[in-house]
């Protein structure tokens, strides 16, 4: 990712391909003590990309991520909501 700037974390960023209108992307992540939580993400927005629904542990946040731009750019923290989220393995 150095080829577009230094914004993105590590250099790096999840890139998924071969997705399409109805497919479904589970990232796992571990909460390490249940709470309520202000869930951010960071995108990354390009010619090729698409509009994302976004749920976090089966609820939907009140954010659809629009990815499309005129060239790669990093988003900056986007706010998906507060969520209500248990200890442990959050698929």
């Amino acid at each position: 990712m150095s080829g577009f700037g230094n914004a993105w974390s590590g250099g790096e960023q999840l890139f998924w391909s071969g997705g399409a209108v109805g497919a479904v992307l589970d990232l796992l992540v571990d909460i390490p003590v249940g709470s309520k939580y202000a869930v951010e993400a960071y995108f990354t927005r390009a010619p090729d990309y698409g509009q994302v629904k976004i749920e976090v542990d089966g609820k939907p946040s009140p954010v659809t991520f629009d990815g499309m731009a005129p060239a790669v750019a990093q988003t900056g923290p986007t706010q998906l909501g507060d969520f209500p989220l248990p200890a442990g393995p959050l698929p």
